[in-house]
């Protein structure tokens, strides 16, 4: 698992020297804690000498981490106990046991905490150190090792790991102790508040202060949104409802089911939890930068448009960065923006796209998402983020054009004319789906070039990848597929994405090593793919002309005219792939055959049963029924009879029987004394005049331009190869002749591709985005 420092943007507050006053002793009194009792303390404390003003045994020869982690834990066990905190325990986790502790992963003072923010109300913290319960990480070291950015990121991992596992969390108090002094840090989405250091001999007083601020018995203090709770054996979040009205939502699993990696940044954490009258619900909670379009905003505006996830309340801000640092009443003057808490209440809808349940489920998701942009793009809204996790599967029994779901605003922006438009921006969006452009312009920025507005274009290019993405790395059974290519499009190296994305997009990939992955999904999905690659082919070609010449479109209705056509033709190729699977389905759906016993079909001259006209010729493949168990039928029918009726036979491909379960027939079994045969050379057969899904075809289906008619005449020719045949046993000769006709016939294949790619390169050979 990827470390969270590479997450994280280092932001560093400057603070004033009253920040300790302003901040530190006003949260500690508003926990109840007063001046008067905190000097008290001190001066009856026996850990603390007020004659040499040091704490006892703190010495600077004590230059172990151990020695000094436990002399900390005895100070604040101290402190606990003398402030009446009982539902705060301190762990040395350097003392504990091998099987209770991850050094890497535990900081040396792990502050434990109870109650309905943590967890149920029947569930205590055991010895074992658990990120669920943690309170506050305290990190201990000696003065040889100064504080750096290497202490400030170990101690990122463990506020990364309470935001992470507990999902309630604003923001998270640690201490960094030496043996002369403390240094106080506040880990929120705006980076590390790094305080000045304390020295803890000289000013006692205040070392206990940060101990009870980082072991208060006040979650809200510790950093906790205490409207997340625990309740009994369940877990709530109260927040507002369709009315704005309070309400009780139960999360469902108690957990958060989503949460962005990143420190430093939204911090976006989703919740599935049920109403009151037992409707599903998602409740989103992210920071976004103030100045930003709130994701709420859009969504009122997109209330009622199909393919788009639907609000249903929304909470008014609550927090800032600033506020909960105390530092509202202060400018910032370096130019950094804040971040402004947002809620939303949104309608559930089913799983990720990449989770579907059959080939259609995929297309109708697939097209109707595509078609809510569409829907977005017509109210001046562009999405910017799109990828798998970004498009759901509608709900059940869902309608045409909510059939798939866009989510996810976070990033999208609104615009009322051509120059408002945001310029394409390396830093948004999820990088495995990031377009050819946007990629591009962390060069543009390097070398003075202003980059092309981010249009629907590249979101279109987004989706195309989004379709790529699941289809070569799973089979339609959701088999797992190494792909060396969608590996190389997350490169942490914008450059080298975008290099591999313009090779596969522009050029012509070795189809045998990249598309070859199709074959998966059938040959409605090998001609989507050449298809949508074909006509994001010339759009490419186009904005890079425009780049070149420095143009920028500012005609609205010029954009409008331009972007339906564009729409229009993607979804065209999706709508054909869409029929002709339904026809696939159909026409191999097997479709039980009534057998009567009284009206046995006459043998053909061949000595094999005849077919109806349209059945599928019967199968050697089927399960035989033993010598023992035949005539056991109640009908008292003998399923080794020549004259029994012949099995459906299914289509040659092990993929389609794995999804379509119960299909296989048992078939009627050849002459005892004849050899085993293969069912086109066996006599008596009808040969199909189609395709069947999931065959790898040909290369004239390859190259995704074959008239329908050119399938037909390829199953006529078999045919009459197979009528040619019929009543012959395969000789070793005949076999040889087509295993050499089969090998011209891919030679030729290749050569065709060959041909194909070559002619493909030379169009393409001058489009280069300099």
């Amino acid at each position: 698992m990827a470390k969270p420092e590479a997450y994280l943007s280092w932001i560093q507050e400057a603070l004033d020297e009253d920040y300790f006053s302003r901040v530190v002793r006003k949260k500690v009194r508003a926990s109840g804690f007063s001046n008067a009792s905190i000097a008290k303390f001190v001066k009856t404390c026996s850990l603390y000498d007020r004659r040499t003003k040091r704490w006892n045994e703190m010495k600077p020869a004590t230059a172990k981490a151990s020695d000094l982690s436990a002399q900390f834990l005895r100070i604040f066990k101290e402190v606990l106990s003398a402030f009446g905190i009982g539902d705060r325990t301190v762990i040395d986790t350097l003392s504990a046991t091998t099987e209770n502790n991850d050094s890497k992963t535990m900081p040396e003072l792990f502050v434990l905490g109870e109650g309905s923010n943590f967890s149920a109300e029947d569930m205590k913290p055991s010895s074992k150190v658990d990120y669920i319960y943690c309170a506050s990480p305290c990190k201990v070291l000696t003065m040889e090792r100064t504080v750096t950015e290497d202490i400030l990121g170990q101690v990122a991992n463990y506020a990364w790991r309470c935001f992470a596992e507990q999902g309630n969390r604003l923001y998270v108090y640690s201490l960094a102790m030496t043996e002369e002094e403390v240094l106080p840090l506040q880990y929120d989405r705006n980076g590390v508040l790094c305080a000045n250091g304390v020295n803890i001999h000289d000013r006692p007083e205040d070392f206990v202060r940060l101990i009870l601020l980082v072991c208060s018995p006040d979650c809200a203090t510790l950093g906790f949104d205490t409207s997340v709770y625990w309740k009994g054996s369940k877990r709530y979040i109260r927040t507002a409802g369709e009315e704005n009205e309070l309400v009780e939502y139960e999360i469902l699993d108690s957990r958060h089911f989503f949460y962005r990696r990143e420190l430093c940044g939204h911090g976006t954490v989703c919740w599935r939890v049920k109403d009151p009258e037992g409707r599903l619900r998602i409740i989103k909670d992210n920071w976004l930068i103030e100045g930003c379009d709130a994701e709420k905003d859009l969504l009122l505006k997109l209330k009622g448009v199909d393919g788009v996830g639907q609000i249903v309340a929304y909470e008014e801000q609550k927090w800032t960065i600033s506020m909960l640092r105390g530092m509202e009443d202060h400018t910032e003057d370096d130019g950094r923006a804040d971040r402004l808490f947002r809620r939303v209440i949104l309608e559930a809808y089913g799983k990720p796209i990449d989770k579907f349940k059959d080939r259609i489920e995929l297309l109708y998701a697939f097209r109707d998402a595509v078609a809510g942009h569409q829907n977005m793009w017509k109210q001046n809204i562009i999405h910017r983020d799109i990828s798998i996790n970004n498009i759901l599967i509608g709900g059940a029994d869902a309608p045409k054009g909510r059939r798939g779901i866009l989510i996810d605003l976070d990033v999208a922006v609104q615009w009322e004319y051509w120059g408002s438009m945001p310029a394409v921006d390396v830093g948004v969006g999820t990088r495995a789906f990031k377009s050819i452009f946007v990629l591009r312009s962390e060069l543009d920025k390097k070398e003075g070039r202003m980059p092309l507005a981010h249009d629907h274009l590249d979101d279109l290019e987004s989706f195309f990848y989004v379709f790529c993405c699941i289809c070569m790395s799973q089979d339609s059974q959701h088999t797992k597929i190494e792909c060396e290519e969608l590996q190389a499009w997350e490169d942490n190296k914008p450059v080298n994405a975008m290099a591999r994305k313009y090779l596969f997009l522009l050029s012509s990939p070795s189809w045998h090593n990249h598309i070859n992955a199709f074959f998966n999904f059938g040959r409605a999905f090998q001609e989507l793919f050449y298809s949508l690659r074909d006509c994001l082919r010339g759009w490419v070609e186009s904005k890079a002309a425009m780049r070149r010449r420095r143009e920028r479109v500012t005609d609205l209705e010029k954009i409008r005219r331009y972007s339906d056509e564009h729409y229009a033709t993607f979804l065209g190729h999706i709508d054909t792939a869409i029929k002709e699977v339904e026809d696939e389905e159909r026409r191999w759906k097997p479709i039980p055959q009534p057998i009567s016993p009284s009206t046995p079909r006459p043998p053909s001259q061949d000595g094999v049963a005849h077919m109806d006209s349209g059945q599928q010729p019967k199968s050697s493949r089927g399960v035989k029924r033993k010598h023992n168990q035949r005539g056991a039928d109640t009908d008292g029918e003998d399923l080794d009879r020549d004259d029994a009726a012949p099995a459906l036979k299914r289509p040659r491909t092990r993929l389609w029987a794995k999804s379509q379960p119960g299909a296989t027939a048992p078939a009627v079994p050849s002459e005892p004394s004849a050899r085993r045969q293969s069912s086109r050379l066996r006599t008596g057969t009808k040969q199909l005049q189609e395709v069947p899904p999931f065959t790898n075809v040909t290369s004239s289906t390859l190259n995704g331009r074959r008239a329908k008619s050119g399938v037909k005449q390829m199953g006529a020719t078999n045919s009459k190869k197979t009528a040619a045949k019929r009543g012959q046993k395969q000789s070793a000769s005949a076999r040889e002749t087509t295993t050499a006709q089969h090998r011209r016939e891919v030679k030729g294949h290749r050569r065709g591709r060959s041909a194909s790619s070559r002619n493909s390169r030379d169009r393409y050979r001058n489009v280069t985005i300099e």
